[in-house]
């Protein structure tokens, strides 16, 4: 199962790469448009607004799988494999508290703006419940992909992933 979820953030992190050339494009043709073309555009800013927040909150799980998330590793390189499990066993403990309140806060968000089918406040008017949704569905795609590294973590800390080398 857990492989079925790999393969999924897999292709979502890739697919989400390639919004930066949506963007890119997007806030080049607003850029075009309101100095070159002296025709300036409600609607550009909003839009690539709206795709960094889907590029950011999606591309996290993928961080967090290809294990490209920040981290403190000055330290834990000095440790041994084993070692180094362990304690990032105990820091997972945090980033399932700080992601389970994002999933769950995101959720009750999400919920109340698709209820509403808000939109935008500006002239552009945007339905935005699609972008709030991605709040707690980013937080559940990171939470699969932290727990796929929480079980390696698990193995090497069981020494059934190899031996313990620094």
């Amino acid at each position: 199962m857990l492989r079925l979820f790999e393969t999924l953030i897999e292709w979502i992190g890739r697919v989400t790469a390639l919004l930066v050339f949506v963007l890119m494009a997007i806030l080049l043709y607003g850029v075009v448009a309101r100095y070159l073309l002296d025709s300036p555009t409600s609607w550009t800013s909003e839009l690539s607004g709206m795709l960094y927040a889907c590029y950011f909150l999606l591309g996290g799980s993928y961080a967090v799988m290809k294990s490209e998330h920040v981290s403190v590793s000055i330290l834990r390189d000095r440790l041994g494999r084993r070692t180094g499990a362990a304690v990032d066993l105990f820091t997972w403990i945090f980033f399932y508290i700080f992601i389970g309140v994002i999933f769950w806060l995101g959720l009750d968000y999400a919920q109340s703006s698709i209820a509403r089918m808000e939109r935008s406040h500006t002239v552009w008017r945007p339905y935005i419940w699609p972008i709030k949704l991605m709040l707690p569905l980013s937080a559940l795609l990171m939470l699969l992909a932290a727990l796929r590294k929480t079980l390696g973590d698990l193995r090497i800390v069981l020494g059934k992933d190899g031996p313990d080398v620094q």
